[in-house]
């Protein structure tokens, strides 16, 4: 029973993403529509501030990495942590194991943001 909540709350959250979306762009186009009918229709840099207001750019894939590699650094180092502040319990090499693994995952996302950022060429902007 517990899986049917799992795809319950995920599709609540695509639905939800989805509409907001939509009414996003919407607003767009009842804002355009009313400076149409106001007579401002002709001035293209503002029909154009308009429309790329509020749009999703995606980052690019170098600054993509490189804050993956900071998120596993940093949950690595707080597993590390975790592991020296609870010294007595059986599950401390677990956790160590654990923290080398997300450190090692974030170093390894730093060196494919380098990767691809000297077979793009492109300087990380951002």
């Amino acid at each position: 029973m517990d899986i049917f909540g799992f795809w319950i709350f995920l599709s609540v959250i695509g639905g939800g993403t989805l509409w907001s979306t939509a009414a996003r762009r919407r607003l767009k186009h009842e804002t355009l529509r009313a400076l149409i009918e106001k007579g401002h229709g002709d001035d293209e840099s503002l029909i154009n501030k308009i429309l790329d207001s509020g749009s999703n750019k995606l980052p690019s894939l170098q600054l993509s990495l490189r804050i993956v590699g900071v998120m596993a650094l940093f949950a690595g180092s707080g597993l590390a942590l975790m592991a020296l502040i609870v010294t007595d319990a059986p599950s401390t090499n677990g956790l160590l194991a654990t923290a080398s693994l997300c450190a090692s995952l974030g170093i390894g996302f730093f060196v494919a943001a380098a990767l691809a950022t000297r077979a793009s060429g492109d300087e990380i902007s951002g």
